[in-house]
């Protein structure tokens, strides 16, 4: 699937994905002969995981380092006890 049709099943810019890639929380897709990215239908996944560790206070620093010791991490493999961001848990 395109970047944008991606994009719009997940809720997110296409700009967001392009930074998930440069941090290398979502692999770099395919392109297709016409240079657009290409993503496999795991990629919606990964994006909704991404999304979802987010918004229970995970920061992008944090996934990023979980993600190289759990290339295909998902809520089940996240590491017990890994706490979330502090600024954000302590809330307004």
């Amino acid at each position: 699937m395109h970047s944008g049709e991606l994009a719009k099943l997940t809720g997110v810019s296409t700009d967001t994905l392009r930074h998930y890639e440069r941090l290398g929380l979502l692999a770099a897709p395919a392109r297709t002969t016409g240079n657009y990215r290409e993503y496999p239908a795991s990629a919606q996944q990964r994006v909704t995981l991404i999304q979802r560790a987010l918004r229970i206070s995970f920061s992008l620093k944090e996934l990023k380092t979980i993600h190289p010791r759990y290339p295909r991490f998902r809520r089940a493999s996240l590491p017990r006890g890994a706490r979330p961001n502090a600024a954000e848990a302590q809330g307004p």
